[in-house]
């Protein structure tokens, strides 16, 4: 019996959750064909017993279409999407990025720290947030409330979203950083400020 396997092309055919745990099989696997095995089992959805009843000559295909997954991504590829839609609801990235709160930049700084790939839903929950209006090219989003139902949601963002989102903020953190500590009072620069309530901002392009 033949069976149709059907495997993504491209970082925006899988999701966060799905990258960290083949990244997890890669790892702990050290690569070699197990690992190869597990990775196929999350990406396309099937069982061990197909892929063991598989050709070699079919198997080793499959892993040279999977090549761009195992490389390392070429970050110029890979563009801010100032919006994207998940399980029917239309999420904004923060429309200001000078408009950043002390709180939600600190647990920025603080989850890219700890790691970006152990802390991705973490950041994407800060830079993304549901769109609660919009008009033309002008957007509000949610107020920043981090919570771990919020996290957990950004585990379907599709991964050329994130990676895309990540690379934009890498290239404006050192500004910010640099800049934040001049404009605050001796006292806040010593002591980190509550998270603010007012997350609705507007986006100018």
């Amino acid at each position: 019996m033949k069976v149709k396997i059907t495997i993504p092309e491209s970082y925006a055919d899988i999701t966060v959750s799905m990258y960290k745990r083949i990244m997890k099989h890669w790892r702990s696997e050290v690569g070699g064909t197990d690992a190869v095995k597990r990775v196929l089992k999350e990406l396309c959805g099937t069982s061990e017993d197909v892929i063991e009843r598989m050709y070699v000559e079919d198997f080793n295909a499959l892993v040279r279409d999977l090549t761009w997954l195992f490389a390392e991504p070429k970050l110029s590829d890979f563009q801010l999407q100032q919006h994207f839609m998940m399980d029917g609801v239309k999420y904004g990235f923060i429309p200001n990025m000078q408009n950043l709160t002390v709180g939600e930049f600190a647990d920025l700084e603080t989850y890219m720290e700890g790691g970006m790939f152990e802390n991705l839903q973490e950041v994407l929950a800060i830079l993304y947030r549901p769109v609660t209006r919009e008009k033309s090219k002008l957007y509000e989003i949610e107020s920043y409330e981090p919570s771990q139902i919020k996290t957990d949601a950004m585990g379907e963002c599709p991964m050329d979203v994130a990676i895309g989102a990540v690379v934009f903020f890498y290239r404006i953190e050192t500004a910010l950083a640099n800049a934040l500590p001049l404009s605050l009072p001796a006292t806040a620069r010593q002591t980190r400020l509550p998270k603010s309530g007012d997350g609705t901002q507007s986006y100018t392009n």
